[in-house]
């Protein structure tokens, strides 16, 4: 299908600063593990919610640190079968799905420590 091949040939430097950007987020989610250095440490007087925080905290991690990998996959695996650019969309949705969980990363982060600085063990 000669119609299709400018859209295949225009999505290859897409795809190669897609991934690049990937890297770029991937090397932020790690960052995030500075912030898990000292959060095992600040107790608050409600353990439950310690527990609570700190695995959704854990959880969130690995997620932020697996959704960019999957993310540039899928989008270079819609590359191969394009027709439209429309279909590249599953990959920045990926996208979005880390960017609300770099939010929720950040409030559970936040919560922890409100709890720790204004009800201490």
């Amino acid at each position: 299908m000669p119609a299709d091949l400018p859209v295949f040939w225009l999505a290859l430097p897409v795809a190669a600063i897609w991934c690049l950007f990937q890297l770029l987020v991937l090397f932020v989610a790690s960052q995030c593990a500075f912030a898990l250095v000292d959060l095992g440490a600040n107790k608050s007087r409600f353990a439950f919610l310690d527990q609570l925080l700190l695995s959704v905290v854990g959880l969130v991690f690995w997620g932020l640190l697996l959704l960019p990998v999957i993310s540039a996959a899928v989008f270079i695996y819609t590359l191969f079968g394009i027709s439209q650019w429309l279909q590249l969309m599953p990959g920045v949705w990926v996208f979005v799905g880390w960017l609300l969980l770099l939010i929720l990363f950040l409030s559970a982060i936040s919560a922890k420590e409100f709890l720790h600085r204004h009800w201490p063990a």
